[in-house]
């Protein structure tokens, strides 16, 4: 490691390193300004209190469907110097939250702790920004090596200024560390691939099992560095096979065994390097246990449907091999592939809303969610290497590689069409693969790699702070996202402190709030009662209430009709059918809030015209002429008996 950067600092001049000390300096500003201002997102808790219970109990079961590296960096300074932590393990450790309890036990930490967990998700969240560090000085030093300086700042640049990056690289979730070790990893194979030896296979391997530590995703760089570590060695030994056919059969140019040897010695460094290092990351807990011992705990069974069982039943023809891997690894990739499975989770494109999602969901959110200026210098590098034949190197074959095999990856499971950040480990390859347009010897080739860049800063940072809810401006801008995708794409309950800021400056008191969280949304600060739920909708007519004139919040996962429950302002959840609120798209925003919340206010007169609430509106007044405050829905179902959290 000291070798690569002392042969950076040796060959740079110090504007360069001026320049991307500015670049860091800037990129960190801004993720500390969104750790800081951004309420909690729905996971974030969850991942927190999984990440203590992993550093204070050394168990891996809360939250395994991912690996545990990203929660343990992020906590490890809550948990060395917050350690009024013991009540929240009575929680834990109480038998009717086990399984798959991480939210469960999230909803209660937030109870107990209150105001002191903001305080505690601000730590984890700038303990995280150090993966965008270091996704930002891998992307650096690899362009560099493969093209040059210029194409080591393009790359660099390109990443600092990524809307998905700055969105979700300052939150507790493994999307954007496994983004930088996908990277890092691609990297440090690629020097080994090129310059074999034990020192490199072995940082090589130690990269790749920090990986698989990240995110259950990069488990498809195995089948990959295997196919690549075959081609490079097949390419070793064809030319002296050639020579030795062609130049009289000479015995001294026959391979030497010697080096055979130690390729394969080297080989085997990294695979078992890597692998240690995925034991040590679960502290080497339930390695070798017989794959009929993994069985899914029946709390989680019963959060789960029946894909569970049948995952479970895929797996008896080797019942009785030790499965060499940490069973919190195995257990959670089990449940992870249950939990993609189709009809599984509802899915929202283009104002569709269906119980399955679409092969080609994940191609239209990178279309949409990423700057107009990487698509075209991304196409562009594509079309160059067609157009001039130019031959790919080994590391240009291993970043196309991963970038086509996690595409068709999540495009195979449309059960999981939600979260366009799950693309986020392929944007520094992406990144890396434009870089060359800025050596290219074709002075118009440059001349779009640095405008595409140029134009890609300024419409990224046109939507700070608001980077999670990002979009390019073939939709019309990041205004105009909620009518094209949902989720975390647009709104991750991400703005509540803004709202209460807004509310503040409009001198609003009470309001009517729908928003997406996974705690009690009142530990905000925010005084709000939960609107009722559509007529059509309703489980029980009667105890549906009529919509009132008055003040309204609604985020736009509600607006468009996801069923997300909500927090409805009495201490419990509700209305988690699809297009509960959707009757809100009646009616014209006063304002907006980032770009995830609308805000309405709404006078008699509106409800009348309304086509969902007029005639029941008329009716009441008829019947309770007096009736000036609003009564707040009984509809409400506990979420804890469900799957998946709010």
């Amino acid at each position: 490691m000291a070798s690569w950067l002392g042969s950076v600092s040796s060959n740079k001049s110090l504007y360069v390193l001026a320049y991307i000390f500015v670049l860091l300096a800037t990129h960190v500003g801004l993720l500390v300004c969104s750790a800081t201002r951004q309420s909690p997102t729905p996971d974030e808790l969850a991942h927190l209190v999984s990440g203590l219970s992993h550093w204070q109990l050394g168990e891996f079961d809360l939250y395994r469907v991912n690996p545990p590296l990203a929660r343990l960096v992020a906590t490890a300074p809550v948990f060395l110097f917050e350690r009024d932590q013991q009540s929240w393990l009575d929680l834990y450790m109480d038998s009717s939250l086990r399984g798959r309890a991480e939210f469960r036990v999230a909803e209660r930490f937030v109870d107990e702790k209150e105001a002191q967990i903001f305080e505690w998700i601000v730590t984890a969240r700038i303990s995280s920004i150090g993966f965008s560090v270091l996704g930002c000085i891998v992307c650096f030093l690899w362009s560099r090596e493969l093209y040059g300086t210029s194409a080591g700042i393009f790359s660099a640049t390109f990443w600092c200024i990524c809307p998905m990056v700055l969105g979700f690289g300052s939150t507790i979730t493994p999307d954007v560390p496994s983004a930088s070790m996908t990277a890092l990893s691609l990297y440090s194979f690629g020097r080994w691939i090129r310059h074999p030896g034990f020192g490199h296979a072995y940082i090589a391997g130690i990269c790749l099992g920090f990986a698989e530590l990240t995110k259950s995703t990069l488990v498809v760089l195995l089948p990959i560095y295997v196919i690549c570590i075959a081609i490079a060695a097949v390419s070793r030994y064809l030319p002296r096979l050639h020579s030795r056919t062609t130049v009289g059969k000479r015995r001294s140019n026959r391979p030497k065994i010697t080096d055979a040897h130690c390729s394969w010695f080297q080989t085997l460094l990294f695979f078992l390097t890597a692998w240690m290092v995925l034991l040590g990351g679960y502290g080497f807990r339930g390695v070798f246990e017989q794959s009929g011992d993994l069985k899914i705990p029946p709390s989680t069974a019963s959060n789960q449907n029946s894909s569970v069982v049948d995952q479970e039943d895929s797996y008896e023809w080797i019942d009785g091999i030790p499965i060499p891997l940490p069973r919190d690894y195995v257990l959670g990739m089990i449940i992870q592939n249950a939990d993609m499975a189709p009809g599984r989770k509802f899915a929202y494109l283009r104002g569709e809303l269906r119980d399955h999602g679409w092969w080609y969901y994940y191609l239209y959110a990178f279309a949409v969610k990423s700057s107009i200026g990487l698509i075209v210098v991304v196409a562009f590098g594509a079309f160059y290497h067609l157009a001039y034949r130019r031959k790919l190197g080994s590391d240009e074959f291993a970043i196309l590689l991963v970038i086509v095999s996690i595409v068709a990856l999540l495009s195979w499971h449309t059960g999981l069409n939600k979260h366009s950040r799950y693309l986020l480990p392929i944007y520094p390859l992406l990144f890396v693969w434009a870089s060359k347009g800025v050596v290219s010897t074709r002075s118009w080739f440059r001349g779009l790699a640095w405008c595409s860049l140029f134009s890609a800063a300024l419409s990224s940072l046109a939507a700070v702070p608001h980077s999670m809810s990002y979009f390019n401006e073939l939709v019309g801008g990041s205004a105009n996202g909620r009518f094209h995708l949902s989720n975390s794409n647009v709104d991750w309950g991400q703005d509540l402190f803004y709202l209460k800021e807004e509310l503040e400056d409009r001198n609003w008191d009470k309001i009517g709030m729908v928003c997406w969280t996974t705690y009690d949304a009142r530990h905000t600060g925010i005084n709000f009662f939960l609107p009722p739920v559509s007529p059509s909708v309703a489980r029980n007519q009667g105890d549906n209430v009529c919509l009132q004139p008055g003040k309204y919040a609604i985020s736009s996962v509600h607006l468009h009709g996801y069923p997300r429950l909500a927090s409805d302002g009495r201490g419990g959840w509700g209305a988690g059918q699809p297009h509960a609120f959707s009757y809100f798209q009646e009616f014209t925003p006063v304002g907006r809030v980032g770009y995830s919340m609308l805000l309405f206010d709404l006078d008699e007169n509106d409800i009348i015209q309304s086509a969902v609430w007029g005639d029941i509106y008329k009716r009441e007044q008829k019947q309770h002429p007096d009736i000036d405050t609003m009564i707040q829905p009984v509809d409400s179902h506990d979420w804890r008996s469900s799957g998946e959290a709010p």
